[in-house]
């Protein structure tokens, strides 16, 4: 899935761009934070370029998210004794599982590693998530797993709630620094974190506390290499129904739409 170029996943997906959209599920962009009165049931990305993407969820009786839909697949979660996460991937066009993921929770809910397999259970590849004291994702790593070794890290500094800066590193050297700023005049009400595989306001630690108005990248040469602006339009309820990101050095727009319930 095309990323929506609002956010910090963008360095996810430059760090881990050899990735096969077949093989990992691509994180979806980051705005915003979720309340408990209204859950994020569905969005929709358009691209100035690009087919328009859609991403639908559904959650159990407890809250929790239970099948998630990107179009092409939807996955399946299973909840094991508060400290297991299972997770079957199935192709939307026969509905046969494609991927196995397995993740270990922390005692706060939270993912600290993903391990993804094959059906025939072989391990490929694996994500690893540091948290603070206050529940923020402050680390995350991706390694491959078998003949191909390389590895990306990203470090988030966390501010008042909101990560203020990123440092991307591959295979231990570090590539870029990015600086976000965000409106601290307005909390997040959507269920995103940093960084993340599925929309949660507990899977990958806490939502930013407030909404992101731009991003700046810069590489080992001080060279901007992404820089974005964002606005937002809020329901009546101050959650965030569409996002307009701007990449800066592109032109391009891109729009989400997102519907909560």
């Amino acid at each position: 899935m095309k990323l929506l170029a609002a956010a910090l996943i963008i360095l996810i997906a430059a760090a881990s761009c050899s990735k096969s959209k077949n093989e990992l599920p691509q994180p979806m962009p980051q705005p915003v934070q979720q309340s408990a009165e209204k859950k994020l049931i569905s969005a929709n990305y358009i691209y100035e370029n690009d087919p328009t993407e859609i991403m639908e969820l559904t959650y159990d009786a407890q809250g929790r998210l239970s099948v998630y839909n990107d179009g092409d697949h939807k996955y399946f979660f299973s909840f094991d004794a508060g400290s297991k996460l299972n997770v079957t991937r199935k192709k939307m066009s026969d509905g046969q599982p494609d991927q196995l993921l397995e993740c270990d929770l922390n005692e706060k809910g939270a993912i600290t590693k993903v391990i993804y397999k094959r059906l025939d259970n072989t391990i490929f590849y694996m994500y690893e998530y540091s948290y603070d004291a206050n529940g923020y994702m402050t680390k995350q790593k991706g390694s491959y797993i078998g003949g191909n070794s390389s590895t990306y890290e990203l470090q988030y500094e966390i501010v008042n709630g909101n990560p203020v800066s990123v440092k991307n590193f591959s295979n231990g050297v570090l590539n870029t620094s990015s600086v976000l700023t965000y409106d601290e005049k307005i909390l997040n009400k959507a269920p995103f974190s940093v960084s993340y595989l599925w929309p949660s306001d507990k899977l990958f630690g806490k939502p930013v506390k407030n909404i992101l108005i731009s991003v700046k990248t810069v590489n080992t040469s001080n060279v901007t290499t992404w820089e974005t602006k964002i606005t937002y339009m809020f329901d009546a309820n101050n959650y965030p129904v569409k996002v307009t990101t701007k990449n800066i050095l592109q032109g391009e727009t891109t729009i989400a739409n997102y519907v909560y319930q």
